[in-house]
């Protein structure tokens, strides 16, 4: 997904908390000019977004003054928190979000009130998606 973003992008900002996935990456953009790649978890906690990223996200959108979208692949185990975090941290107001979720997590997200997966995660997407129409 990386490989076919980035020439299509102004700026990347790539996390990846593998170094070996860091070097394959770096390895497949090798003529790419245009990303910065931080080899880290993009949580520093559960309920904190990795501080590199927070200031990478500023300073990108600082400079290249373009849309901020957030593309990810997030594994199930921090896909609820991040996603949390990624609307709730100051200053990381993005025009989109574009994640892959498991099947389950994406039930939490859309689950309406009453239901098995109504929770945190449904009440502030559903707030969110308020505020953005």
């Amino acid at each position: 997904m990386t490989e076919e973003l980035v020439p299509r992008a102004g700026w990347t900002v790539i996390c990846e908390i593998e170094q070996a996935l860091a070097n394959i990456t770096k390895k497949q953009l090798a003529n790419a000019q245009n990303y910065e790649i931080i080899v880290t978890d993009i949580l520093e906690s559960k309920n904190t977004i990795n501080y590199d990223v927070v200031n990478a996200l500023h300073q990108a959108v600082n400079k290249y003054h373009g849309r901020l979208l957030l593309v990810s692949n997030l594994p199930y185990s921090i896909a609820c928190p991040t996603m949390i975090n990624l609307i709730t941290t100051p200053g990381i107001i993005a025009d989109a979000m574009y994640v892959t979720i498991q099947k389950e997590v994406a039930q939490r997200m859309t689950a309406k009130p009453n239901s098995d997966d109504y929770g945190a995660i449904s009440i502030l997407m559903a707030v969110t998606e308020k505020q953005n129409f």
